[in-house]
């Protein structure tokens, strides 16, 4: 991460799903970097209590001196209800919720809220406040957005081809203007495939798409951005010869919203199309090709010095993200 740094990587960013527990990487995170800003994106409405949560973010929030930002967001129902066991309802509202009542722990002094779908009952945060430490939502579907428009400092989006990104966070910078608020931070983590050659590289985006694709909450999101019919097509394709014969027909503009792979050169250019579609932050997701895993690292730490920031700031001039 210190190279990261060094390399000019703006901020780190994590996320919790199957591997590392958010809170605690980002707290080691913090003692290997420096400057960088420090997120994740994002830790689950569903697997932990607002208390736990906002003692989680006051932590990862003194220990990196000011540097980190919350990511939260309703994961899914596969995740929750199959992983670890807990009943995953109304995820509008178990979001909102908790953004609000962690919102509330943040600022100092006892909390009792009581939402929809939460309560917290006299609850104090033992540790030195944190009001001003921002949270992201991670949204798709447009109450979410304008949830994250409301109330929140940003919204993170996922696959979302960069020629649609103004019209999918439409409705988070309405609901900031109707509030009086200023727009959200749009961030985005973009998936990168390095390594291998063209075939191997597209095949692994396209076995990630469909990963998700099959998720029932990504599909209600790729059909919103008129993508059904593709999706339906690739579904099918790689049921009935794999995922080889999938990539082989996968249309460009579907593979846009899964992420970007290719040479360095070509990287950097996909890259550059998301931000320029509108994002404020890009988050580079790099993954290596092929079965070895000392060869996927290899490629990885390669592409991170290929792909480092210079040359590819947004639209703004403000930092893109790691």
């Amino acid at each position: 991460m210190r190279r990261a740094e060094d390399l000019g990587y703006r901020s780190v960013w994590t996320w919790e799903r199957d591997g590392w527990d958010a809170f605690a990487l980002t707290g080691a995170l913090s003692q290997a970097t420096r400057r960088a800003e420090l997120g994740v994106a994002i830790v689950s409405a569903f697997t932990r209590p607002p208390p736990l949560v906002a003692m989680g973010a006051a932590a990862a929030h003194h220990l990196s001196g000011g540097r980190f930002v919350l990511g939260l967001g309703a994961s899914s129902s596969a995740i929750t209800e199959r992983w670890m066991g807990l009943p995953y309802d109304r995820p509008y509202q178990r979001v909102r919720d908790t953004l609000r009542a962690v919102r509330a722990i943040l600022d100092g002094g006892k909390v009792s809220f009581q939402g929809e779908a939460i309560a917290v009952e006299g609850f104090r945060l033992g540790v030195e406040p944190a009001p001003d430490l921002p949270i992201h939502l991670a949204a798709l579907g447009p109450d979410m957005l304008a949830l994250a428009g409301r109330e929140a400092d940003g919204v993170v989006l996922y696959m979302v081809p960069p020629d649609r990104i103004e019209r999918v966070v439409e409705p988070a910078r309405a609901a900031a203007a109707a509030a009086g608020r200023p727009a959200p931070t749009t961030v985005m983590s973009v998936p990168v495939v390095v390594g291998g050659d063209p075939a191997e590289r597209r095949r692994a985006l396209v076995d990630l798409g469909l990963a998700y694709a099959r998720v029932p909450v990504y599909a209600a999101h790729l059909t919103r951005m008129g993508l059904r019919d593709d999706i339906d097509a690739l579904v099918e394709k790689a049921r009935a010869t794999g995922t080889d014969g999938a990539a082989d027909v996968v249309p460009d503009h579907l593979l846009d919203a899964f992420g970007v792979a290719g040479e360095a050169r070509e990287c950097r250019e996909g890259l550059r199309r998301f931000l320029d579609g509108g994002l404020d932050r890009l988050h580079v997701y790099l993954m290596g090709c092929g079965p070895d895993r000392d060869e996927r690292r290899r490629q990885v730490d390669e592409a991170l010095e290929a792909l480092a920031p210079a040359g590819c700031a947004p639209r703004t001039g403000g930092p893109e993200g790691g």
